[in-house]
């Protein structure tokens, strides 16, 4: 039994020797906790100052924002009355009326230039041109001869049907030796 109590005690004394170490370990432990409210205290102020900085930053935006937005609303204004006059304008009837237009313009000129018109021979053919030009100068010799001789047309005022015959003999015959001439 004197060996009993000898081991009883000797473990005893390993648990005693245990419970030291153990409450040394816990004494570490709550040395650091004593320490960690300070570090927590210094970060919680930390973290106060940043989230001031950041609440002055978010406050300057604001305002730079709400200055931009005071600019704007004359700009913004502007462009409703500008969209208001586009749409008084009816830019789409204009637009589907200039294609109407040119849609048409684009079949007259297809018919133009198919060759079975008036059009198209006026553009190909100088028949037209030629007779044009001929009446031309017919109507401007007839200009000159009424220039030149007003009484031929004024005949009722006191020339004789004669005398305008004569006159227009011998101006044949001076257009004629003229002609010769050249």
């Amino acid at each position: 039994m004197a060996n009993n109590v000898q081991t009883t005690l000797r473990k005893f004394n390993v648990i005693l020797d245990n419970l030291t170490k153990n409450s040394q370990e816990l004494d570490s432990i709550f040395r650091k906790f004593k320490a960690t409210p300070g570090l927590l205290n210094a970060t919680l102020i930390t973290a106060n100052s940043k989230i001031e900085e950041l609440s002055g930053s978010f406050k300057q935006v604001a305002d730079n924002l709400n200055g931009s937005l005071v600019e704007l609303k004359p700009a913004m204004a502007n462009f409703k009355v500008l969209s208001d006059s586009l749409n008084k304008l009816e830019l789409n009837k204009t637009v589907k009326t200039a294609t109407l237009t040119l849609i048409k313009i684009n079949a007259t000129l297809d018919k133009v230039g198919s060759g079975n018109n008036t059009m198209s021979k006026l553009m190909t053919e100088d028949s037209l041109y030629v007779n044009l030009n001929k009446l031309l100068l017919s109507l401007d010799t007839l200009a000159q001869h009424f220039d030149n001789n007003p009484n031929h047309f004024l005949a009722p005022l006191g020339k004789s049907k004669k005398k305008i015959d004569r006159d227009r003999r011998k101006e044949e015959e001076a257009r004629k030796a003229g002609q010769e001439k050249k």
